[in-house]
Order: C-alpha cells, then sequence, then structure tokens
C-alpha cells in the first residue's frame, strides 16, 4: 500500500489499515511529525512538518530566479499513479557528499530488519518528533 500522505486519507479507509494484512506494507512518501496520521506506516520517505504535493498549487522558481505560482496538476490520480509507476527504478547516483545506497546495503539492512519487519501495531505514534521545544540554544 503506498500513500503521499496518509493525513489525506479518508478516514474510514485509514481505519481500515490499522489492521495488517499477511505481508502487506504501508509506505507513506511523506508523515508529519507535527500532526501524526491516525495510522503509522512501515516506512515513511519524508519526516516533514508542512510539505506541498507536487501535483498541488505551489510556488516556483523561473529560468531569471523569478518566484512564480505554479498551477495544481489537473490529471486525474490514474494517470499520476502511472506515470509515477513508469518511472525509473534505477538507483541514483548520489552526490558525491554521502555514502551511496547500494544494492548490498539495502540487502545487509533488510536482512537485519527481517525477524521483526512488519510485525508491530500501526497505532498512532504521538511524538514531538525531532525537535523537543521551540527554544534553541
Amino acid at each position: 500500500m503506498v500513500a503521499y500522505d496518509l493525513n489525506e486519507v479518508d478516514g474510514e479507509l485509514l481505519s481500515a489499515l490499522h489492521e495488517r494484512a499477511p505481508g502487506e506494507v504501508l509506505y507513506e512518501h511523506a508523515t508529519c511529525w507535527t500532526d501524526t496520521p491516525g495510522v503509522s506506516a512501515d516506512v515513511c520517505g519524508l519526516l516533514v512538518q508542512r510539505i506541498v504535493a507536487p501535483w498541488e498549487p505551489r510556488m516556483a522558481v523561473d529560468e531569471d530566479g523569478e518566484v512564480t505560482h505554479a498551477p495544481a496538476d489537473g490529471r486525474p490520480a490514474e494517470e499520476l499513479a502511472r506515470e509515477i509507476l513508469a518511472a525509473s527504478a534505477e538507483p541514483d547516483d548520489g552526490d558525491g557528499a554521502t555514502p551511496p545506497d547500494s544494492e548490498e546495503e539495502l540487502a545487509r539492512f533488510a536482512a537485519r530488519a527481517a525477524a521483526t519487519w512488519a510485525t508491530g501495531t500501526r497505532d498512532r505514534i504521538r511524538s514531538s518528533g525531532p525537535v523537543r521545544s521551540s527554544r534553541f540554544a
């Protein structure tokens, strides 16, 4: 199961995701740590406070460096999903500043996590997130 942001999922469907089906993995691309979703994903790609989905209206910078407003992508969700599924699955070469995420490293991680992977509950995790307060020293 894949979701961009579980806070945007219909409450009835979200409740159905609380119980794990055998072999099911719930992936959430952007998890909000200031407003955690009612169901916790098994895997998330980004821990965010605020994010704008690529298909929503947003600010953009044009070729001249001017800030503009880009309209929402009006295509149906099914078309967007087909485009995402058609994207290359080849690993990113990285930026050279961080270690590469090789297939070997992923396999090593998966082997270590296999015994407990996707066995816990999907209860809502109420967390203060990575920032414990609004005060910085």
